[in-house]
């Protein structure tokens, strides 16, 4: 899933929007990513309009892996409205998947990979853990999340989530697949500079 942050809104004016604690940028990456791995994994590819709330949740159904290349915004004073962003229009309630949601639903898929900024970040609830866009995604069904505890550069994502994906392709498990994938990483930066 990659949505399309650039289309033209009458209140959006540039590239960004500013939300409460977040900049809705473009992300040229997020849809070659997605067109990359989809190859790799012959996988279905879910982009621009394509990419909405109501596809995310029936293919949470129907698919073992879902990737999410996407914006996510984290409500840490009020943890269950922390959500994935399918439009650059932050007001638009019915195009963002929240917590809460999340919560309610019953999916199917084994692996879920939130390719999206600080979807592991969230507020620390006693007796709970940490509430989460990647909890969410566990207390719907899915085993396995993958998420990031930060900020994420666009392009580099790219590089490490088809690094993931190899190794996934070539029946690692999850853990050494990511593993290899970081040191890949690591290793092509060092060879860049």
């Amino acid at each position: 899933f990659a949505p399309n942050y650039d289309t033209p809104l009458q209140s959006l004016r540039t590239s960004q929007v500013s939300t409460n604690q977040e900049t809705i940028s473009i992300l040229p990456g997020a849809e070659r990513e997605v067109e990359e791995l989809s190859e790799l994994m012959e996988g279905s590819l879910f982009t621009g309009e394509n990419a909405n709330k109501e596809a995310l949740l029936q293919a949470g159904k129907d698919y073992k892996v879902l990737h999410l290349a996407m914006h996510s915004t984290i409500n840490n004073d009020q943890p269950m409205y922390s959500s994935f962003l399918f439009t650059p229009n932050v007001e638009n309630d019915d195009e963002q998947l929240t917590v809460s949601e999340l919560f309610h639903q019953e999916l199917n898929a084994e692996l879920v990979v939130l390719s999206a900024c600080n979807s592991g970040f969230g507020r620390l609830l006693p007796g709970e853990g940490v509430l989460s866009l990647s909890q969410a995604f566990t207390a719907a069904g899915c085993p396995s999340t993958l998420m990031s505890l930060w900020m994420v550069p666009d392009q580099e994502t790219t590089l490490l989530m088809n690094n993931f994906y190899e190794g996934i392709k070539a029946k690692m498990s999850k853990s050494e697949a990511l593993h290899v994938a970081k040191i890949n990483y690591l290793n092509e930066v060092v060879n860049d500079k």
